[in-house]
């Protein structure tokens, strides 16, 4: 059951990490071994838990899958909110992925280029000027 997520290249975790990697790939995903005193104090650092079946909403896009995630989860862990343990709202995958100033200003650069190639391609060079 995934507990935790971290995302190397934005240096970001738990719901914002999700959020990351909520967008089109490719992916490269690395499993590694750590020492069992470094998973404990990861799973400390609130600031990279996932609630139960946000994994699975937000990257899979399975609902049912995350209910029964929710189920399966230890109680102390079946949180439906996304409130912390020291009572804080944590960041939603939407919110962080809305905070991201550079992702936006890719996605509208990419959006720009595709609209430019359609006009192109039907024939309206002269709008896009």
């Amino acid at each position: 059951m995934p507990v935790l997520a971290y995302h190397t290249d934005t240096d970001r975790g738990g719901p914002a990490a999700l959020a990351d990697l909520a967008v089109p790939g490719p992916y490269r995903l690395q499993l590694v071994s750590l020492p069992v005193a470094t998973v404990e104090d990861l799973h400390e650092t609130t600031d990279l838990l996932v609630p139960p079946g946000m994994p699975a909403e937000r990257l899979a896009g399975d609902q049912s899958l995350a209910e029964r995630t929710r189920q399966l989860a230890p109680t102390d862990r079946s949180r439906t909110t996304e409130d912390n343990d020291d009572g804080h709202r944590s960041t939603s995958a939407v919110e962080a992925f809305l905070d991201d100033e550079e992702k936006i200003a890719a996605i509208r650069e990419q959006a720009r280029e595709e609209a430019r190639e359609r006009a192109e391609a039907w024939g309206l060079d002269d709008v896009c000027e």
